[in-house]
């Protein structure tokens, strides 16, 4: 029996498609899933080097904050997370500004960090992620429900303070990271001075009801229609003004228009007096030329699916009130990171624009990540002062140790003491920042056998109980203990973990041999 296209909508708006409720339902149902399991690519926007940047200019925010109002009026910045997913960029995020506070000699609680997302399962994920909780206990972090499609007040779980009831002295922070690409747009057709609506039509061959939403998500076939009865028109002025920018200057030209986005920063915009700093990465252009498509969109599927975001529309919004944006001068290649600052003084924050003008263009993330591929695509040539390079460069990023792992394992056997030294100290530093959600390669023991194999006993051990600690008891890992603590002499503790192996894994040969050994033996 072949099964039949079945039209699930009809000459909907886009914004309004079914699609969006499919992306909703997603994440709901995946939670962190959809990232430990890897269906969302989010290495490219949620990594070290992004969050550093960020954190700059977070950091010269303050500074221009101080200078402004002086230290005596100085409130605390609130930087709110909007989509938050994995919670892993808001731990970048608050690793680098530990790090640039202590450099400036900033207390790290004149920030607070609020991760928020719309689903109350990756909310229960953060509470208890043990990365987090020394930022929990210190008051630095706080959780939030909050979705940008209805943005409103937000109730903090940690302090039970309701964030946006009052406007803050302080500018507000906002960080959309990978995140515009995946909420509702609008989709315009231009012609000549006429801007007009597109519809769509959506079917599946098959039943919906019987697969899951990513499944449908992949297998929809999309027609547009253009509705050219009415001319598209907001109840906002100010996203009309922004809508003027299109008329006359393209020609015959699809359009992906922000007014959802527009909305939700209009709404944030309350939570403080001072103005609003949006970081945002995602993939879509900041020149009016690169969002007008002579084509509809289409729908780039991974579990979830994200278009482009027109970054055009929400600069020209950022500008009306005065504000000022900042994007990489250069074309982007795989992700592109704005800063924009809604303040009818925006011009005086002068500290933060130069900030963003350094980290978003010359050093810029997507100029990083551009050099991460490339060494990923040689690293069967690579030596280890290039890793060891490319990790310090990354500043110690953990996902990048665990793509080079299998190389630094090859080049062990023609290490000299001092690099094996300095390996370790890479590592180690690494670890630190390791965020770790529970995916299929074990890290921790990936770094303790490359320390067992430069005889690194002690640091071999610490990361064989970090494997403990995060993917529970193992006999393998017991034995790896067991010979660590065996080569270090120590035949008490090797007994220990042998006889918790023997109990476990009694067909474990090597075990068993090795507590032969002490059999006659006072240990």
């Amino acid at each position: 029996m072949v099964n039949v296209m079945e039209l699930l909508e009809e000459n909907r708006p886009f914004a309004e498609s079914l699609i969006w409720d499919l992306q909703r339902r997603y994440y709901a149902e995946m939670g962190s899933a959809a990232w430990r399991l890897g269906e969302v690519p989010h290495y490219v926007t949620s990594n070290l080097r992004q969050a550093n940047a960020y954190a700059e200019m977070i950091v010269a925010l303050y500074k221009d904050h101080v200078r402004l109002v002086g230290m005596d009026a100085v409130a605390r910045i609130s930087i709110l997370e909007l989509g938050g997913g994995s919670g892993r960029m808001a731990f970048y995020m608050l690793q680098r500004l530990q790090v640039l506070c202590a450099w400036e000699g900033i207390a790290l609680d004149a920030f607070r960090y609020v991760l928020t997302d719309f689903t109350q399962s990756n909310l229960d994920f953060w509470r208890i992620h043990p990365r987090f909780q020394k930022y929990f206990e210190t008051g630095v972090l706080d959780i939030g429900l909050l979705d940008v499609t209805q943005p409103g007040p937000i109730a903090l779980q940690i302090s039970g303070e309701l964030l946006g009831a009052t406007a803050s002295a302080a500018p507000l922070v906002v960080v959309a990271n990978y995140l515009l690409d995946s909420i509702p747009q609008d989709l315009l057709f231009v012609h000549e001075d006429a801007i007009y609506p597109v519809a769509v039509s959506a079917s599946l061959q098959g039943d919906a009801a019987a697969i899951s939403p990513a499944e449908v998500l992949s297998a929809l076939k999309l027609d547009y229609s253009i509705d050219t009865a009415a001319e598209k028109c907001y109840e906002s002025a100010e996203i009309n003004a922004v809508l003027e920018a299109y008329r006359g200057q393209v020609a015959d030209a699809y359009v992906l228009f922000p007014a959802i986005a527009m909305r939700c920063l209009a709404q944030l915009r309350t939570f403080s007096q001072a103005g609003v700093l949006l970081l945002t990465a995602d993939k879509g252009g900041h020149e009016l030329g690169s969002v007008c498509f002579a084509h509809p969109p289409m729908l780039s599927t991974h579990g979830s699916f994200s278009i482009n975001v027109n970054y055009h529309a929400l600069h020209t919004y950022c500008g009306l009130g005065g504000g000022w944006h900042a994007f990489p001068a250069h074309p982007y290649y795989s992700i592109n990171t704005g800063c924009m600052f809604f303040a009818a003084d925006a011009p005086a924050y002068s500290f933060t624009q130069r900030a963003a003008e350094k980290y978003l263009d010359d050093i810029g993330p997507d100029t990083y990540f551009t050099l991460y591929k490339c060494v990923r695509t040689h690293l069967k040539t690579v030596e280890m002062r290039d890793i060891l390079a490319a990790l310090r460069l990354s500043f110690y990023d953990s996902h990048q140790l665990t793509i080079y792992s299998p190389r630094i394992a090859e080049l062990l056997g023609n290490m000299r003491p001092g690099e094996i030294a300095d390996l370790i100290t890479v590592m180690h530093r690494c670890w630190e920042n390791y965020f770790p959600l529970q995916e299929d390669l074990d890290l921790a023991t990936t770094l303790g056998s490359i320390c067992y194999a430069v005889d690194a006993y002690p640091w071999a051990l610490f990361y064989f109980s970090q494997s403990t600690d995060i993917y529970g008891a193992y006999s393998g890992t017991f034995y790896n203990m067991a010979v660590c603590f065996h080569m270090l002499g120590d035949g008490a503790k090797a007994v220990a973990m042998l006889q918790k192996v023997v109990l476990y894994a009694p067909e474990n040969e090597g075990a068993q041999a090795l507590l032969a050994e002490y059999a006659d033996v006072a240990v």
